[in-house]
Formats: C-alpha cells, structure tokens, sequence
C-alpha cells in the first residue's frame, strides 16, 4: 500500500513542483534588482547574493530528489539538512534583509518563497519517514 502511494505524485509533490517552477521564474524577473544589489555588495566585505544563491541552491536540490524521489541521503539527513539551512542565522543577512530589503522587493520575496519551500519539503520528508517507520 505505501509503495502505490509513494508512487502516484501526491497534492504534496505537485504543490511542490509548481513551487519550484515559480521560484525559477521569479528568478529570472529579478534580474534587475540582483544586478543593483551586487553593485551595492562591491562596498561590502560580503556577498549577500552569495548566501542566496547557496541557500536556494541547497533547497532546490532537495527539492529535486524529493520530486524525483530519487534521494542521494536518507530522508532523516535530509530532513536535518534542511532543518539547519537558516538564512536568517547569518547576522550580516539578517542585518541586510531588515535594512536594506524595501530598495529589493522581488529579492525579499524570493527569499521568503525559498524558505516556504523549505519548510515544505520539511513537512514532506516528515510525512515520509512517518510512513516509512510505518511500514
């Protein structure tokens, strides 16, 4: 029974695929604001875009092996991985995003939609190891 589940996309993974989909798009529409802000980055003595730029990466990995169910770690580590992935724990971005954010709307906004992703596949990975230790 939990392999027929497992095997049929669940509203879950769509709600997950259409996320994914959306953050490439929004992606590409803040082209504009990521130039200014890397401009504003040469006085800094770090990369804001950087820390964005790994921390969508992680997830949209995760992401990927969870719609594909195809996962290079066990959905505890993942789990775990994703748990640690606090963007907001950095104090020069946190600094940043609460000073600086309104000049980059889309930035913030995409930000904010990573971390829903996140959480998301958080909740996906719990529900999932809930079924497996079912088994």
């Amino acid at each position: 029974m939990n392999k027929r589940l497992l095997s049929q996309p669940s509203s879950d993974l769509i709600h997950i695929s259409k996320l994914v989909e959306q953050l490439n798009l929004d992606y590409q529409a803040m082209r504009s604001q990521r130039h200014q802000l890397a401009q504003w980055e040469e006085d800094q003595d770090f990369s804001i875009l950087g820390e964005i730029e790994l921390f969508a990466t992680k997830i949209q990995g995760y992401a990927s092996q969870v719609m594909t169910q195809n996962f290079q770690e066990s959905i505890d580590e993942m789990a775990q991985q994703l748990k640690q992935l606090k963007l907001f724990e950095i104090e020069y971005f946190a600094d940043w995003y609460f000073t600086q954010s309104a000049k980059y709307s889309q930035i913030k906004a995409y930000i904010e939609a990573q971390n829903y992703l996140r959480l998301l596949l958080l909740e996906y990975l719990n529900q999932h190891s809930s079924l497996q230790s079912a088994v």
